[in-house]
C-alpha cells in the first residue's frame, strides 16, 4: 500500500524547556531546528529530518503520527481512498511546512489521533553509532491506547496495509509496515491516548549502557530492564519531564513475509519478560502508560 515506515511523532507539551533539556541530554537526540514554540528532534543514526516534533502548549496531547510513503501518487491515491470512505482529511494533499518540507496530507484516525503520511521529505546526514554508545539509532515503534483495538487493527490493516505481527490474549495487536515486528502498537485501554513512545539502540550492550546511565542521572524508570515475548525485543520504560513514556529498545524481531504466522501470546510473567528481572509490570508503569484521555482527539493541531 505504499506505507514505507513510521516516521515520526509529534508532542505538545505545556513544560517545553524541560521536556527539550531532557530530549537532548538525558535521550540525546540532536536538536535538528525549531524556535521558541517548536523544536525538531533527531535520531542521529536515522537520515530523518526529525523523529519527535515538540510543541509549547498548554496541555500535553499527541499532535500527530507521521508514517513514510514512497511516492506522490501513492500519497494520493491514500488521501482520495481514505476520504471517500468517509474518513476525515485534517489537511489535504500538498506541500508541508515543516522541517524537511515534503509532500502529504492528514487525517483522523477511527479513535481521533492525527496521523499524517507523507513522502519526498529532504533527509539529513546519519552517523553510525559505535560500540558501547547509547545514543538511540533512531525511533522504533509509537504505542497507542485504545478501546476497540479489533476495530483499529482492522482499519490500519484495510486501509493503510499494515500487517498483524502477533497478538497478546486480547489485549495488545501488533502492527508492521517493513520487516520490523512492529511500527505501531494498540493497547486495549479505558481511552484513547499514547501509551508510550520507543527508541532503537545499537545492540544489547548499548541498551543496557544507556538504561544505566539514564538510571544513575536520576531518570524516572518505571519499569525493566527486561525483554518482551512479543517482538523479542529488550525493554526499559522511563518518563520524561510531562509524563509521556519513553522505551529504549533493541533487537526488535525482524519478519519473513513468506513465512511469519502471526502467534497469540498468552499473558504470562515469562512472556512481559523472558530474562525475569524486570517483574509484572508495576502499578507506577501502568499508571503512566494508561495516563489519561488525549485532549487532541478530534482536534487538529495548530501546525
Amino acid at each position: 500500500m505504499g506505507i514505507t515506515h513510521l516516521r515520526s511523532v509529534g508532542l505538545a507539551v505545556p513544560d517545553f524547556t524541560a521536556a527539550s533539556g531532557f530530549l537532548s541530554d538525558q535521550w540525546r537526540l540532536e536538536e535538528t531546528g525549531g524556535d521558541r514554540e517548536i523544536r525538531y528532534f533527531g535520531a542521529v543514526g536515522a537520515e530523518e529530518p526529525y523523529s519527535l516534533r515538540l510543541r509549547r502548549a498548554d496541555d500535553r496531547r499527541i499532535d500527530y503520527i507521521s508514517f513514510g510513503v514512497d511516492t506522490v501518487a501513492e500519497t494520493e491515491r491514500l488521501a482520495e481512498r481514505l476520504a471517500g470512505s468517509g474518513m476525515t482529511l485534517a489537511s489535504e494533499p500538498g506541500k508541508l511546512d515543516q522541517l524537511g518540507d515534503g509532500y502529504g496530507f492528514r487525517f483522523f484516525d477511527p479513535n481521533g489521533h492525527v496521523v499524517e503520511l507523507s513522502t519526498n521529505v529532504a533527509s539529513k546526514e546519519a552517523r553510525e553509532i559505535a560500540e558501547r554508545d547509547s545514543t538511540p539509532v533512531k525511533i522504533s515503534h509509537v504505542v497507542l491506547n485504545a478501546q476497540d483495538i479489533e476495530a483499529t487493527a482492522e482499519f490500519y490493516v484495510n486501509f493503510l496495509g499494515f500487517r498483524v505481527s502477533d497478538r497478546l490474549t486480547d489485549s495488545m495487536i501488533f502492527l508492521r509496515c517493513n520487516r520490523d515486528h512492529h511500527a505501531i502498537a494498540l493497547h486495549k485501554a479505558r481511552h484513547s491516548s499514547l501509551n508510550h513512545i520507543s527508541w532503537e539502540l545499537r545492540g544489547v550492550d548499548e541498551f543496557m549502557r544507556g538504561v544505566g546511565r539514564l538510571v544513575r542521572a536520576g531518570q524516572n524508570l518505571v519499569w525493566g530492564p527486561g525483554r518482551h515475548g512479543p517482538g523479542d525485543n529488550t525493554f526499559a520504560y522511563f518518563t520524561e519531564p510531562n509524563g509521556y513514556v519513553m522505551e529504549v529498545t533493541t533487537a526488535l524481531a525482524q519478519v519473513d513475509e513468506t513465512t511469519w504466522e502471526p502467534a497469540v501470546w498468552e499473558r504470562k510473567p515469562e512472556v512481559s519478560d523472558q530474562w525475569g528481572l524486570a517483574g509484572p509490570i508495576p502499578e507506577r508503569a501502568i499508571a503512566a502508560m494508561d495516563s489519561r484521555p488525549d485532549p487532541g482527539l478530534w482536534n487538529a493541531p495548530p501546525c
